[in-house]
């Protein structure tokens, strides 16, 4: 029997660290239906298993650095990590998590995956190949800029572009990043995502150049 939309993001939850809540996995659900996805940062793999069920592939981008060194941008990332979460919790191996949260996916090929800092492994990625970005990898101002110009390449223009943890408290550096692309021009607000689809967290964007 065919697994109902609020199966699989239970199942998600249950995950843990993934940093995603329940409208958030939701709006994947429903937006990436039937789209090729590049996703940057997936941590063990919450997003990824919902998108992998309804997409026509995912391709995941992580560091899985279980030192969370590559978050050294922003002293309030490594704050949260490193003391807030960190103090808290003992969280798994990334890296091993992710392969087996995502087993089945990952060996059908519908899921496949790259590791290393976003940053470093841009150029593997061909050009207008995706039909769906979404950054939710450095949450640093540095970081998604960056991520943005360098990812730019892997969509057509007028593609969607997803920002997880924009307008959010912790992560002002998204939301900073994002309104730093929309003034010089690269993206523009989303107008087509339905209400009933809306999580506060996220925000679609569609690129421009």
């Amino acid at each position: 029997m065919k697994k109902t939309a609020e199966q699989i993001i239970q199942e998600a939850l249950k995950f843990k660290y993934g940093g995603m809540l329940k409208e958030e996995l939701e709006f994947l659900y429903n937006f990436c239906k039937d789209k090729t996805v590049l996703e940057l940062g997936s941590m063990v793999g919450m997003s990824s298993y919902v998108i992998a069920h309804v997409a026509k592939q995912i391709h995941c981008v992580d560091a899985w650095d279980d030192s969370f060194n590559h978050l050294h941008e922003d002293d309030r990332q490594i704050d949260v990590y490193t003391n807030d979460w960190l103090a808290q919790t003992t969280p798994p191996n990334m890296l091993e998590s992710f392969k087996k949260n995502c087993e089945g996916f990952l060996s059908s090929n519908k899921m496949t995956m790259t590791q290393g800092w976003t940053q470093n492994v841009a150029h593997l990625f061909e050009k207008e190949s995706y039909d769906v970005l979404f950054i939710d990898a450095d949450h640093s101002r540095k970081g998604v800029t960056r991520d943005i110009v360098k990812y730019y390449h892997t969509i057509k223009t007028g593609s969607p572009i997803i920002f997880h943890d924009y307008a959010c408290g912790h992560w002002y550096g998204v939301t900073q990043a994002v309104h730093d692309a929309a003034r010089r021009g690269l993206i523009a607000p989303w107008s087509e995502v339905p209400n009933e689809w809306r999580a506060e967290r996220v925000a679609v964007f569609r690129k421009l150049g």
